[in-house]
């Protein structure tokens, strides 16, 4: 088996709506997003700690993250009349969010939108494999990528694709995510402020 071939053996073996077992399943990219969440959490507060940040005001970026996640999924949903996550979207809506409560609380901005912009890579990250598992976002058709069977058209991946080859964009840029956010939590303790960011 050549090189092409088994690569999209192993892309094809990714999608997947439904993670688990049939006893009880979890949706696949709710799941990714609930992770990338938590990993987030992990990587605001190490990284904060260890770039010298104040721990209550850590505590205070990270809810304000969760919260504006969920204000802007209600925000855009009253506007537009449905439900749709664009993550790029909540990350501008989230530094926003985040500038105001250090504005308020009296805090410097940029050493901690350093922080915050770095526990976003693997938030961003793990949304983008969620991507990847249920192709809600894909390239465009390729010799190398992942076919999507009709158990993500089931969930509302496009019936016309099914069994097209598609290139795996959400993967790569979930790498990619991931890169510059090592790079950037291990420029951390000795950048100048606003330079990670």
């Amino acid at each position: 088996m050549n090189l092409t071939a088994s690569l999209n053996a192993f892309l094809d073996a990714l999608p997947r709506p439904r993670l688990g077992s049939h006893v009880r399943e979890v949706p696949a990219f709710r799941t990714c997003g609930v992770a990338g969440f938590y990993l987030a959490l992990v990587v605001l507060l190490g990284g904060g700690l260890l770039a010298g940040r104040s721990l209550p005001v850590l505590a205070a970026l990270a809810f304000t993250s969760g919260l504006s996640f969920f204000v802007y999924t209600y925000l855009r949903m009253w506007i537009t009349g449905r439900e749709e996550l664009v993550l790029l979207e909540h990350v501008w809506f989230a530094l926003a969010c985040n500038t105001g409560a250090l504005f308020w609380m009296g805090e410097r901005v940029l050493p901690y939108l350093d922080v915050v912009s770095v526990a976003l890579c693997p938030f961003l990250a793990a949304g983008r494999i969620g991507c990847t598992l249920v192709g809600c976002c894909h390239g465009q058709p390729s010799s190398v990528g992942i076919a999507y069977n009709e158990a993500c058209a089931r969930d509302g991946f496009p019936k016309h694709l099914v069994g097209v080859r598609l290139f795996p964009v959400p993967a790569i840029e979930a790498v990619g995510l991931l890169v510059i956010g090592a790079s950037g939590l291990i420029a951390l303790p000795c950048a100048e402020p606003g330079k990670v960011f």
